[in-house]
């Protein structure tokens, strides 16, 4: 066998071997199987074989050893037999393991490299224990064994970087789409560390099933976790309303995974029905890429529809009550040469010329601009203050009319375009054929795989997990408690944090710390976290982006990465009454809310 010999009684096997294996059972020693490619076969006990290559996986103190996904701070010795397996010795034991080479990994740790954050937030998380609530005090514990590993999410906050990922494939939105929903999705997938900000009712809890969707379509695990249960409980509902609850495990505390386990969710029985053919998933993908493209056009529009509609109903509510007033006072029409009209652009500019003017005299410079620019040349109805302001009376009204036929022609424009382009068509089409497409998926990786009874004291062994985060792949739970689900040392492909907000740096940093990737969710301008009484801003000279006292998780993620990482707003509202958000978009939102 190339690149492999082995020395059995003074006889060297390499080209010779066909395959060779290691085996050991119970506390016997552990055997060197060959098979030759005579069909010759021998054993013989490692300790009187000479494998090579042979080599030792030095591991210091800042290293570990993940295997099989279990992370591991206690192997004393591991031995590398031909590139192929690994014999492990742990601590106070002489019994030797075998696995695999490939089913281990060297990992770096950064807890020396952030000694100084993780003793503050061990110091936040002490104080914490002692504040009588209903939290277990497990927060100390937590930190001080929780391995900082350095592709985690926690180590990147940190450091205060965060990874950059080329643009992604074709994505999918089974659950509806917007804009900016658009936006926030694919900058999600674009660096290691983003935020999606929004107020409430603009589809957040959409978007996160949107991300849910694309995160198992690339076969990626994921943990969506909260301050409390009622954000992911939220997130739940509506995977289950949509048929898709069987790919969520409800973890987190104690109670909750038992019941968990009590009753594991199962494969729809319909799922056979499912399958599409390849040539036709081709043609839905090709169509949802398209049809993406095409309808982000139509959604500027519809946003744009939307801002309209509110500016008429201001400008009408406006003209309104200034009929009322001008309807009181005598006015009088401008003097123009002829082909010359006041359009609203003018009519403002005019405006703004008798502010600066401040009723100083006309000049001559004056008099040429009003003259050729505006088309005025009667110059004694400007001059006479009490006519001027007669005639920036009746412009003030014709501006309002004006604009009100200008937007509603615009308006109209819109409408038809819309319709003719099938707006609605497009869109719930984009929304079926990406439910198409992921169902088939899920029937693909799940119709070879064996039901399997989890069980709850044992799924989180080596030999299981793997299966169960692949029959699972999305976890819930708070981000108290999903260091207590997985684990230790496991990394998700992903963490979305929903009502960020609301959500204390500790637990929080907890819960950075179990993935590769994080999406926060939130929105600053909601309540913040109640941080612990009996903690003090500014404690052990933290830095004021990590303050526990001062900042939830979004915050502190906006301040420590300002303008380094994507932050998208979810913009189009749907929830409440017109006036009511109209109010909220310009005393909060500052204008960035459509309706």
């Amino acid at each position: 066998m190339a690149g492999v010999s082995i020395e059995v009684d003074n006889t060297k096997y390499s080209e010779q071997i066909k395959e060779w294996r290691l085996s050991k059972r119970d506390n016997a020693k552990i055997i060197v199987h060959i098979t030759l490619k005579s069909g010759i076969k021998k054993s013989e006990e490692l300790d009187r074989c000479i494998i090579t290559p042979v080599r030792e996986m030095v591991i210091n103190n800042q290293e570990r050893l993940v295997l099989k996904g279990n992370l591991k701070a206690n192997i004393e010795n591991a031995i590398i037999y031909g590139d192929k397996y690994a014999v492990l010795t742990f601590n106070g034991s002489n019994k030797k393991y075998i696995y695999k080479e490939i089913d281990i990994e060297k990992i770096t740790l950064g807890n020396a490299k952030f000694k100084h954050l993780i003793d503050y937030f061990s110091y936040i998380a002490a104080v914490k224990d002692k504040t009588k609530n209903d939290i277990p005090p497990i927060l100390e514990g937590e930190i001080q064994r929780m391995p900082l590993r350095i592709e985690s999410a926690l180590y990147a906050y940190f450091s205060k970087e965060s990874r950059s990922y080329k643009d992604s494939e074709t994505l999918l939105f089974p659950f509806g789409l917007n804009l900016s929903q658009i936006q926030a999705v694919q900058s999600a997938f674009s660096s290691q560390i983003s935020v999606i900000e929004g107020p409430p009712g603009t589809g957040k809890t959409q978007t996160i099933l949107n991300l849910i969707t694309n995160l198992v379509m690339k076969g990626k695990n994921a943990a969506i976790v909260s301050s409390n249960n009622s954000a992911v409980a939220n997130v739940r509902e509506k995977m289950e309303k949509a048929g898709y609850d069987f790919l969520l495990a409800s973890l987190g505390n104690q109670d909750n995974q038992k019941k968990f386990f009590e009753q594991l969710p199962e494969l729809p029985q319909t799922i056979d029905e499912w399958k599409i053919e390849n040539e036709r998933e081709s043609e839905l993908l090709k169509s949802v890429l398209s049809e993406i493209e095409s309808i982000k056009e139509l959604l500027n529009l519809q946003n744009r529809q939307a801002v309209i509609k509110q500016q008429i109903k201001d400008l009408e509510t406006e003209r309104k009550y200034y009929k009322q007033h001008f309807e009181s006072l005598e006015t009088m029409k401008p003097k123009l040469l002829p082909f010359y009209k006041f359009n609203n652009s003018k009519i403002l500019n005019f405006m703004a010329d008798e502010v600066l003017n401040n009723n100083n005299r006309m000049n001559f410079f004056k008099k040429t601009r009003y003259f050729f620019y505006y088309g005025l040349y009667d110059f004694k109805q400007l001059g006479d203050s009490l006519n001027k302001e007669k005639m920036l009376t009746q412009l003030q009204y014709q501006f309002y009319n004006q604009k009100l036929n200008e937007l509603k022609n615009e308006l109209d424009k819109i409408n038809q375009t819309l319709h003719a382009k099938n707006f609605d068509e497009l869109s719930n089409q984009i929304q079926n054929y990406s439910s198409l497409i992921f169902k088939n998926y899920i029937h693909n990786k799940q119709k070879g795989v064996k039901k399997e009874n989890f069980e709850h004291k044992t799924y989180k062994d080596a030999k299981h997990f793997d299966r169960f985060i692949s029959r699972y792949p999305i976890i819930l739970s708070t981000a108290f408690s999903l260091l207590k689900s997985i684990p230790d040392g496991f990394l998700f492909d992903y963490l979305i944090i929903d009502e960020a907000s609301q959500l204390e740096l500790m637990p929080g940093i907890l819960a950075l710390g179990c993935a590769k990737n994080v999406i926060i969710v939130g929105d600053t301008k909601q309540l913040p976290h109640i941080p612990d009484k009996n903690i003090s801003r500014g404690e052990m000279g933290i830095e004021p982006c990590f303050d526990y006292v001062d900042n939830s998780i979004l915050h502190s993620i906006l301040k420590v990465y300002e303008n380094k990482i994507p932050v998208t707003m979810l913009k189009e509202h749907y929830r409440c009454h017109p006036m009511i958000i109209k109010f909220c978009n310009e005393q909060y939102m500052m204008g960035n809310s459509f309706l």
